[in-house]
């Protein structure tokens, strides 16, 4: 398991236009194309999450990969993903779910599946850990991403990447992204 220590801005752009985004690069670059478990806690997480994936497309060649958003709870609103972030909606397959372990239980069929290259969840409540170890398990045979949005304890051996974010409402100032306690 490793915790990354960054500093991520959301008014810097990737495209070019702007500056670029550090944060975003090495957390990018921590992936390495590999499977596994990546735990995203704290405020804005979901907006980290797109904004790297919309990253990522941008960096692919070809047709992008079949992707799936699972939750209870902070679903996206499907035009804006198009708009804001350029994801192509026909290759993202959006999963509501009624409750926190309907989302694990279908993230886990997902990633089974082998459909998708990246997954990912957010439920509103926590996991037990032997579900979350058949979680790891699949997403590293698979080599599929699984982004975890979940502000839930998890625990901490089947997680491959933990990053928290402190998030302070109407800030120009980076929003820091630290090690939990």
């Amino acid at each position: 398991m490793s915790i990354k220590v960054l500093n991520f801005s959301p008014t810097c752009s990737n495209d070019g236009s702007g500056g670029k985004n550090e944060a975003q690069e090495k957390f990018l670059l921590s992936l390495q194309d590999k499977g596994g478990l990546v735990s995203l806690r704290g405020g804005s997480k979901s907006y980290f999450a797109l904004s790297c994936f919309e990253v990522l497309l941008k960096r692919l060649k070809g047709a992008p990969p079949f992707s799936v958003w699972i939750a209870d709870e902070g679903f996206p609103y499907p035009p804006l993903l198009a708009q804001r972030w350029e994801i192509p909606l026909s290759r993202l397959l959006l999963v509501k779910v009624h409750s926190a372990p309907d989302t694990w239980k279908v993230g886990l069929e997902a990633i089974q599946t082998g459909l998708f290259k990246w997954v990912f969840l957010r439920p509103s409540g926590p996991c037990p850990a032997s579900h979350l170890r058949k979680l790891q398990l699949a997403s590293e045979r698979l080599e599929t991403q699984v982004f975890i949005l979940s502000n839930a304890d998890l625990p901490h051996w089947p997680i491959r990447i933990r990053c928290e974010l402190s998030y302070e409402p109407n800030s120009f100032f980076p929003k820091q992204w630290r090690a939990p306690q």
